[in-house]
């Protein structure tokens, strides 16, 4: 093995000597050396990734058929249509949950209807007791989601509208956070 070793070195050498050879050889050590300098052999892992940066929320108005063809927006058969914003990784939502979310509610023109944001106090609900755009939507989130909902009327208030705050047939976009499930049986809410 030894001799082995002795015999590479001297043939390293011996190209090394002829003329044309040391030059390339120097050059091409300069260019390692170089690049270990600068950190260009450096090995990466998933760790030295950056983070992949938030998707922007939505900008108002909002066209309905154009935001739901969105590569990055889901439609449920429901019609219930749902973009991540960022995914939590906390617990899901089992059926008779209190659930605390921070939320805002718009009409498609961007009108703002109903904001616990705006408030400054997250809003706590019974995930069963709401419109069933948002009970469709909750049962899919865990803690830390943050969705925007596109809700078709039909998931919404429908043709009977919501007081003289939502008209009839009006369809509704949410920015929804889960902060908190709480799995007890969902008493009267909170907020």
């Amino acid at each position: 093995m030894i001799g082995l070793r002795v015999m590479r070195e001297q043939a390293v050498f011996r190209n090394m000597s002829r003329p044309g050879r040391a030059a390339g050889l120097a050059g091409l050590f300069a260019v390692a050396v170089l690049a270990l300098a600068a950190g260009g052999c450096e090995r990466k892992t998933e760790d030295d990734e950056a983070p992949a940066a938030a998707p922007a929320p939505t900008a108002f108005p909002v066209d309905a058929g154009a935001w739901r063809a969105r590569p990055d927006v889901m439609v449920r058969p429901s019609g219930l249509a749902i973009r991540v914003l960022r995914k939590g990784t906390g617990a899901g939502v089992p059926p008779g949950a209190l659930v605390t979310v921070h939320y805002e509610g718009r009409f498609l023109d961007g009108r703002i209807f109903d904001s616990s944001i705006q408030r400054g106090q997250p809003a706590r609900f019974p995930a069963a007791r709401l419109i069933p755009g948002w009970v469709e939507a909750l049962s899919l989130m865990h803690e830390g989601d943050r969705w925007e909902l596109l809700i078709p009327p039909a998931l919404a208030y429908g043709s009977r509208g919501a007081g003289s705050v939502i008209p009839p047939d009006t369809p509704l976009f949410f920015t929804v956070e889960l902060i908190a499930v709480d799995a007890g049986a969902g008493a009267a809410p909170d907020s």
